[in-house]
């Protein structure tokens, strides 16, 4: 995904799926030309289809219920597609 910092406004490509977990609140980074702090809006980094089918997944090790995500924000455990089938519970509008 690219990010651009608020300060001097410049563009950076960043590759989320290499941070294991994301929090709920969103991340920021360090921009490296300035040093001014750039926040990562994690609703634009997901895909439209991906945010247009929210989903509670109950994590089976810790239980901490988690939103849309392949990895569990409480424990940091990454589910597999067979256990996502397995646990995901449609969010209705």
């Amino acid at each position: 995904m690219k990010v651009k910092c608020p300060n001097c406004e410049s563009v950076y490509k960043i590759d989320i799926s290499k941070i294991p977990v994301i929090p709920e609140g969103g991340i920021t980074t360090t921009c490296p030309k300035c040093k001014g702090k750039i926040p990562i809006n994690l609703d634009a980094t997901e895909p439209p289809e991906r945010q247009q089918r929210d989903q509670i997944i109950p994590c089976p090790e810790c239980g901490h219920v988690n939103i849309s995500t392949d990895v569990c924000a409480g424990c940091g455990k990454v589910f597999s597609k067979e256990e996502i089938a397995k646990l995901v519970i449609p969010v209705s509008e």
